[in-house]
C-alpha cells in the first residue's frame, strides 16, 4: 500500500513540475473559461476551494508517512492558484518568503550558514495573562488546549473574536522570529496545517515606524502603502488602487506589530498605543498581534486588546527538539542541504553532546529555557569552546568569538584589534542607551563615530567603514533598513553598554535611571559583575513593581550585597506577598518559588526534595494561571479564588491529590531545567525526610495508590472521631450508621471529587432500576425509613431515585462553584450508597428473594459476589459522600485542612 502510495505522489511531482515549466496550458485553459463564464472572484473560490477538499481527503486516505511530501504538493498549487488569481499577492509572498526563509536574526557570524527558518523554529508556549481593561474574563478552557500556541488562537479568530487582537509579551524570548514564522507560513500557505483562517500577513515593526505613526497619524492602509513604496524589497511590487484597504475593511489580514517597547520614550509610545487601539476599532474584523516587553505593553496597554499572552521558557520537549533541529539543520546546510544517515549520525551526536553538557549544569540548564539564549549556547558548542555558566559570560563569549572571527575573515589589513573593536562597540552602545534608542543613522552618528576612531589611532579608518565591517564580519551590527543600523539584538547593546559602564567606573548612571524601563536589562548586566549596593538602595527609595522586580534579580544575580540591604529587600518580599496589587504579588511569589526550587535538599545526585510544604502564595500563581484558562485549582473548602491575606506564607492545604500531581507538571513545565521534573515523593520519601510542620501531611505516591505523609497517627484518629460525629448527627447517615467507625480519610481525599466514579455509580444504578420492575419493588422500603424521611426534606423523593444520573449530573457541573451549598450533592450521594447497601443485602440473603434467584438463576457463591461488588459501590459512594461533609465542615471553619504539597526534583534518565 505504501509502495503505491509513493508512486502516486511521484506521479503528482511529474504532473506539477510539468504544470510549473508549463503553467500556461490547462490553468490557463481553466481560467479563460471561469472569467468568461463566472468571473475572476468566482474562479478564485472555486480553484481554492479544490485546494481545501483536496486538503481534507488527503488527510484522511493517506499514510501520515508521506504528511510532508503532500504538504509540500498542496503549497505548490496553493501557489498556482494565486500566480494566476492574485498576480499581486502571489508576487508579495515571494518577497516575503525571500526576506524571512532563513535565520537571521537569531544567527551569528562564526563560519555557520544560515538555516531555514521553517526547519528550526520551535513553537513557542503561551500563558493567558488576565486583560488589564477586563478582569473577568477568561479564556475558555474548552477550546483552548494546554499549552497552547498563538496558532490555537488563530484558529478560533471566527468563532471568538476575543482571539483576533492579541498582545504577546515576553522578555528575549522569540517574539520577533515567531512574527516572521508566522509570516513565512501564510507566505507558503501552509497555514492550513494549524487549521487557521486564510489571512494575508503583514508585519510591520514599530521600531522604524512609530515617528510616522505619532507625527502624522496615518490610517492603517495609508502606513501599509507608505511602508510599501520605502522598502527596498517591496519596490518592485504594485498593489492594485485600495486593495489594503478593501482586504483590510473584509477582515482578511493577520496585521503583525512588532516591538512597542522599542518605542523608548513613554508618551511617544502611549500615542502609538492609542493609534493601534482606534485601528483596531475601524478594522474590528482584522487580526492584529502586538508584541513587546512586559514593561512597555504594561505602561501603554491598548484597550481593544482582549487576550494578553507571555510567552513561556522552553520546556525540556522545546529545548531538544530545538538542539535537535539546530545540528540537523546545521550539518546538512555545511554540505549544501545534502542530508544523508551519516549527517543525521553527526547532527545526533553533537546533539546529544550538547543535551548532556546541559542537563548535568543546573546553571546551563536555566539559561537553556530562553530561546535566545539556548542559541548562543549552541553556537559556542559548535565551536568546540567551553560553554559559560551565566547569563552575562554567555554574551561575553559570543562577543569575543565574533570579534576574533573579524581577523580570521577579513583580508584587507586588519587595522583593529577585537579589544579595539570592542571598545567602539562598547562606547556605541552607551551612547545609544543614553539617548534611550537601539538604531541610528550613519548621520547621526558620524562625529562621534570618527572621533572614536581617531581616539583609538585610527585616522584613515572612516565611520562607514568600522560599520561595513562590524556587518560583514563580525555580525554583532546589522542594517535592519536602508542605511538603519542596531545591533543584532538589543541585549547586546545592553550588555555593551554595562561593560563600558563598569570600565568608565560610571555606575551613577545606572542609579540615575533605574526607574527607566530601557536600562534595565543593562543594570542587570552591570549587577552580574559588580556589587548591586547602590542599586538597591535606589530601589527601595523607589518602591514600584518594576523596581523591585530589578532589585530581586540584582540581588539574585550580583557579587555582593550588603546583609542589611539584604534584609530590607525581604522584607518588602513579605509585604509583596501579602499584596493586593496582582504584579506585585505576582513578582514576590514568583521569587519566593525560584528561591524554593533552588533550595531543596539533595537526596542523591538524582533526586532533591522540598524539606517544607509549598506555600499559599506560590500555589496562587498556578491557581490564577489556570483560572485564566477557564480551569479552577483552588482548594474546595475556600469561599475565593485567593488566600486570606495572613496565610500568604502557610502551607497550601485542602489540595486534591489529583491538582497536587497537575501542580507539579506545570511546575515541570515552567520551571524545570533540561533533563528534570518535579513530582510528588514516595512515600518512604517523604517519612525518611519529614517536613517540620506536624498539622499538615503531603500527598505522595505507595506504589499505585495515593498516600498521605507526615501526620501522627493520634492526630488521624482525632480528625477521624470527629468526622464520624458529624456523620452521626446527620438525620439522613442512619443508612450508613454501621460504617462510621471504619472510616478511611487518605481513601476519603484521594477520591476527592471523583466526578467519574460518582456519575458512574448513580447511572449504573438508575439501570438497574429502569430494567428489573421485580428488582426495584424489593427497594420501596428504603423510602420508607427514616432516613429517607430527611431526604424527602431535602427535596429527594423517589422520582429522584429513579433518575439519579441526570440530578447528580447537574449538581455535580458545579463542583467549582464557590457559592455551591453542597449539602445537596451529599444527599445524593448519600442516597445512591443506600441504595447499593440495600441491593447488596439483597444479594447476601439469596435464600429470602428465592424469586429473584429463580429469575436470576444465580448460585449462592454468584450471588455473594454480587453483594460484595455492590458493598463496594457502596462504600465508594459513601465516601463521596463523606467527602462533601468534611469540605461543608472545613467551610463552616470546624474542620482543619491538612492535605498539602511537597516536591520531589528528579533527574531524568533515558
Amino acid at each position: 500500500m505504501e509502495e503505491l502510495l509513493s508512486q502516486i505522489v511521484n506521479l503528482w511531482y511529474i504532473i506539477l513540475e510539468f504544470f510549473q515549466n508549463n503553467y500556461w496550458i490547462v490553468p490557463g485553459l481553466a481560467i479563460a473559461i471561469a472569467l468568461l463564464t463566472i468571473g475572476r472572484k468566482s474562479a478564485t473560490k472555486i480553484l481554492r476551494g479544490f485546494v481545501q477538499q483536496m486538503d481534507e481527503r488527503l488527510n484522511q486516505r493517506l499514510n501520515p508517512g508521506i504528511d510532508s511530501m503532500i504538504n509540500q504538493l498542496k503549497g505548490s498549487l496553493s501557489q498556482l492558484c494565486l500566480r494566476f488569481t492574485s498576480p499581486f499577492v502571489h508576487q508579495y509572498y515571494q518577497s516575503l518568503i525571500n526576506l524571512y526563509d532563513d535565520l537571521r536574526g537569531e544567527r551569528f557570524r562564526l563560519g555557520f550558514p544560515l538555516l531555514d527558518l521553517d526547519k528550526v523554529f520551535v513553537p513557542l508556549r503561551l500563558a493567558t495573562e488576565m486583560p488589564l481593561n477586563e478582569e473577568n474574563k477568561v479564556i475558555n478552557r474548552q477550546v483552548i488546549p494546554n499549552n497552547p500556541e498563538i496558532w490555537d488562537f488563530l484558529a478560533l479568530k471566527s468563532e471568538k473574536p476575543v482571539y483576533g487582537h492579541i498582545a504577546v509579551i515576553g522578555d528575549c524570548s522569540g517574539k520577533t522570529t515567531l512574527l516572521q514564522h508566522l509570516t513565512l507560513t501564510y507566505a507558503k500557505n501552509t497555514y492550513y496545517k494549524h487549521k487557521a483562517p486564510e489571512l494575508i500577513p503583514i508585519l510591520l515593526n514599530l521600531r522604524y515606524i512609530h515617528r510616522l505613526i505619532t507625527n502624522q497619524k496615518p490610517t492603517l492602509p495609508a502606513l501599509i502603502t507608505k511602508v510599501f513604496r520605502h522598502k527596498t524589497y517591496f519596490e518592485q511590487l504594485n498593489p492594485p488602487p485600495n486593495w489594503f484597504e478593501e482586504q483590510l475593511r473584509n477582515g482578511k489580514c493577520l496585521v503583525m506589530l512588532d516591538g512597542l517597547d522599542e518605542v523608548t520614550q513613554l508618551n511617544k509610545r502611549q500615542q502609538v498605543s492609542q493609534w493601534i487601539n482606534q485601528q483596531i476599532e475601524a478594522y474590528s474584523t482584522t487580526a492584529f498581534i502586538l508584541t513587546s516587553r512586559p514593561h512597555g505593553y504594561y505602561s501603554a496597554p491598548v484597550p481593544k486588546i482582549e487576550t494578553v499572552l507571555e510567552i513561556q521558557p522552553y520546556n525540556l520537549e522545546q529545548i531538544e527538539q530545538f538542539i535537535h533541529d539546530w545540528y540537523l539543520q546545521t550539518e546538512s546546510m555545511n554540505r549544501e542541504g545534502i542530508k544523508n544517515p551519516r549527517v543525521e549520525e553527526i547532527a545526533q551526536n553533537q546533539a546529544h553532546d550538547l543535551r548532556e553538557r546541559i542537563s548535568h549544569n543546573p546553571n546551563l540548564g536555566t539559561m537553556a529555557r530562553n530561546p535566545l539564549l539556548l542559541t548562543m549556547i549552541a553556537t559556542i558548542h559548535s565551536c568546540g569552546e567551553v560553554i559559560p555558566e551565566s547569563r552575562v559570560k554567555l554574551y561575553g563569549k559570543v562577543c569575543d568569538l565574533l570579534l576574533e572571527e573579524t581577523q580570521k575573515e577579513n583580508t584587507n589589513q586588519i587595522q583593529l584589534t577585537p579589544q579595539q573593536h570592542k571598545s567602539i562597540l562598547q562606547w556605541l552602545a552607551l551612547e545609544l542607551i543614553k539617548q534611550n534608542i537601539c538604531s541610528f543613522t550613519l548621520a547621526e552618528e558620524r562625529v562621534l563615530l570618527k572621533n572614536k576612531l581617531t581616539q583609538m589611532g585610527v585616522n584613515s579608518w572612516k565611520p562607514e567603514e568600522f560599520l561595513k565591517q562590524s556587518k560583514t564580519f563580525t555580525g554583532l551590527i546589522v542594517e535592519s533598513e536602508p542605511e538603519i543600523y542596531e545591533f543584532i539584538h538589543q541585549s547586546f547593546q545592553e550588555y555593551l553598554a554595562a561593560v563600558q559602564i563598569q570600565e568608565l567606573n560610571q555606575d551613577h548612571l545606572l542609579s540615575d535611571n533605574f526607574d527607566n524601563a530601557f536600562w534595565s536589562e543593562t543594570i542587570r548586566f552591570y549587577a552580574a559583575e559588580n556589587e548591586a549596593n547602590n542599586l538597591i538602595r535606589t530601589a527601595l527609595l523607589h518602591p514600584t513593581v518594576e523596581s523591585f522586580k530589578l532589585a530581586y534579580h540584582c540581588l539574585e544575580e550580583s557579587l555582593n550585597v550588603k546583609p542589611s540591604l539584604r534584609q530590607k529587600l525581604e522584607e518588602r518580599l513579605a509585604l509583596g506577598l501579602k499584596s493586593n496589587d496582582p504584579a506585585m504579588f505576582k513578582l514576590a511569589a514568583e521569587v519566593s518559588l525560584s528561591r524554593r526550587l533552588n533550595n531543596l535538599l539533595q537526596i542523591n545526585d538524582y533526586v532533591s526534595i522540598d524539606p517544607n510544604y509549598l506555600n499559599c502564595a506560590e500555589y496562587q500563581l498556578f491557581i490564577d494561571q489556570k483560572r485564566n484558562l477557564g480551569e479552577y485549582r483552588q482548594p474546595d473548602h475556600w469561599t475565593t479564588n485567593r488566600f486570606a491575606t495572613e496565610y500568604a506564607r502557610m502551607p497550601i492545604t485542602g489540595v486534591r491529590a489529583s491538582d497536587a500531581e497537575e501542580f507539579c507538571q506545570w511546575l515541570t513545565q515552567c520551571y524545570s531545567e533540561l533533563g528534570f521534573r518535579y513530582r510528588l515523593p514516595s512515600l518512604s520519601e517523604a517519612q525518611r525526610y519529614p517536613a517540620k510542620e506536624k498539622q499538615v501531611g503531603c500527598w505522595c505516591k505507595s506504589g499505585d495508590e495515593r498516600a498521605i505523609a507526615g501526620i501522627e497517627n493520634n492526630q488521624w484518629l482525632i480528625w477521624q472521631t470527629d468526622l464520624a460525629e458529624v456523620l452521626k448527627g446527620d438525620p439522613g447517615s442512619q443508612i450508613v450508621s454501621d460504617h462510621t467507625s471504619s472510616l478511611d480519610l487518605t481513601l476519603i481525599l484521594a477520591r476527592a471529587f471523583d466526578l467519574d466514579l460518582a456519575l458512574d455509580l448513580a447511572r449504573d444504578l438508575a439501570f438497574d432500576l429502569h430494567n428489573d420492575p421485580l428488582f426495584n419493588r424489593s427497594l420501596d422500603s428504603i423510602m420508607t425509613r427514616a432516613y429517607a424521611r430527611a431526604l424527602v426534606d431535602r427535596k429527594l423523593t423517589q422520582g429522584y431515585a429513579h433518575d439519579l444520573a441526570r440530578t447528580l449530573e447537574s449538581a455535580l457541573d458545579l463542583t467549582r462553584d464557590l457559592d455551591l451549598d453542597l449539602s445537596d450533592i451529599g444527599s445524593y450521594l448519600l442516597l445512591v450508597s443506600g441504595f447499593w447497601y440495600r441491593i447488596a443485602e439483597i444479594y447476601q440473603q439469596p435464600s429470602t428473594e428465592t424469586k429473584r434467584s429463580q429469575v436470576k438463576k444465580l448460585t449462592p457463591q454468584e450471588c455473594k459476589n454480587l453483594s460484595r461488588e455492590f458493598a463496594t459501590k457502596g462504600d465508594e459512594a459513601f465516601n463521596l459522600y463523606t467527602f462533601f461533609v468534611l469540605i461543608e465542615e472545613r467551610r463552616a471553619g470546624r474542620m482543619s485542612a491538612w492535605e498539602g504539597i511537597r516536591i520531589v526534583r528528579e533527574k531524568i534518565i533515558n
